[in-house]
């Protein structure tokens, strides 16, 4: 009688001493990830291959890395309501997007890098690609084999760029079409995220600060301001525009 009442203690008390060691094992990172996942209901998976639409555009930095599988995928499907602000105060647009997280590395002009990217959509149009940030990071030219497989895209002279963003590294393929989208509040969001690499292809926006792994305690934040960016970028959206 005593065997049989044992042998379940035993057996709990190996699987507890098993997760145990399973969960001690794990790098903070990905638990905390997965308590912040957690917490505000997003979907996390440790590795996630790349789904169609991010490798079927060829994003210069999905392209560079050569990735078909990711680290710490974290998925949401944002819904912003009417009592959700901007810092200004400014009521964000009810319509809810798919967002997307995850860790990748790559080999940039720098050597290698490890970043977190954020993926959201966002209605530019159709073919319209660039990519932005204040200093160039991603070079094409140590890899010839992109000249082929990307669109070319063509640096936006000082004519066509505001006075805030004289100097930055921006190209498109289509300059003039990017123009009309650099507005004033656009133009100040940038001013204030100097450190992003942002670039679009075919209504995604995907936007890292290169080696740089975000803080999980601030990915909730970071997901609200990528949302922000998307919204004052899309020519649909009026609410943060006005």
């Amino acid at each position: 009688m005593l065997t049989l009442i044992l042998a379940p203690v035993m057996l709990l008390t190996i699987a507890g001493v098993l997760y145990w060691i399973t969960t001690a094992t794990q790098p903070f990172r990905v638990r905390r990830l997965k308590q912040i996942a957690q917490e505000n209901d997003y979907e996390y998976q440790r590795w996630q291959r790349l789904p169609e639409p991010l490798t079927r555009e060829n994003f210069l930095s999905l392209a560079l890395a050569e990735a078909r599988f990711v680290a710490n995928w974290i998925e949401h499907r944002t819904v912003f309501d009417e009592h959700t602000t901007f810092p200004n105060k400014t009521p964000l647009n009810t319509a809810d997007q798919n967002i997307v997280a995850f860790d990748l590395s790559l080999v940039s002009a720098d050597g290698l890098q490890s970043q977190t990217m954020i993926a959201i959509e966002c209605g530019l149009l159709a073919d319209l690609s660039f990519t932005l940030s204040q200093r160039k990071w991603l070079r094409t030219d140590l890899f010839e084999q992109l000249k082929q497989s990307k669109p070319a895209l063509i640096p936006l002279s000082e004519q066509d760029l505001p006075t805030p963003l004289v100097g930055w590294c921006i190209e498109a393929s289509r300059p003039h079409a990017l123009r009309k989208y650099l507005t004033t509040d656009v133009c100040n969001w940038l001013l204030a995220h100097k450190h992003l690499h942002i670039e679009y292809a075919a209504g995604m926006l995907m936007i890292c600060s290169p080696n740089m792994m975000i803080d999980p305690d601030l990915l909730p934040d970071a997901f609200v301001e990528v949302h922000i960016l998307s919204e004052l970028l899309d020519p649909e959206n009026s609410k943060l525009q006005k």
